[in-house]
């Protein structure tokens, strides 16, 4: 089935992803096998809804699920810390070796998170603030088959009489 109406879906409807950083984060499959993934680029202070940031944490992670056959696959993830008055450059990563016949979906989380005054990192996301969508849902169809390779010989009883008659002349002369 066609599971495109979920890309875009937000897991927090009080911090959606879109009202929270003006990027959008794009997953698009190049290759049957592919995804790829890319942020254009944007400065920190595009984020909006949080106060007393030291840094955030964009997450993309890419997961395959099998339903049929009761599994699951981390593809891989990438993070990327975006510090307070630091651009980011537009980056672009590409996960290979898709499995076939899996349900694909890739994710896109901001974390936030500031230093108290003993250094500890401390997380600021909480269920008013957790801005997380999935980019790309799709199901990737199953491995062609493989194809049964069968070597045949000279069936035909005309072959066997000319097999015959050469094994005679062999040890005859």
């Amino acid at each position: 089935g066609d599971l495109s109406h979920l890309n875009g879906f937000q897991f927090n409807t009080n911090s959606p992803l879109f009202n929270v950083i003006n990027i959008r984060p794009e997953s698009s499959m190049p290759a049957r096998d592919k995804i790829r993934v890319s942020i254009p680029s944007f400065d920190l202070d595009a984020i909006k809804g949080i106060r007393e940031t030291d840094y955030c944490r964009l997450r993309m992670l890419v997961m395959a699920f099998h339903f049929k056959e009761k599994w699951m696959q981390f593809i891989g993830h990438e993070d990327i810390d975006l510090k307070i008055n630091e651009p980011f450059e537009s980056k672009e990563w590409q996960f290979e070796n898709l499995p076939a016949g899996c349900v694909i979906i890739t994710t896109v989380s901001l974390h936030a998170f500031f230093f108290n005054t003993f250094g500890e990192r401390v997380e600021l996301n909480n269920r008013d603030w957790s801005p997380a969508e999935i980019m790309l849902l799709t199901a990737l169809p199953p491995a062609p088959p493989t194809p049964n390779t069968v070597i045949r010989g000279f069936i035909s009883r005309m072959s066997g009489i000319f097999r015959l008659m050469l094994i005679i002349c062999l040890f005859c002369a």
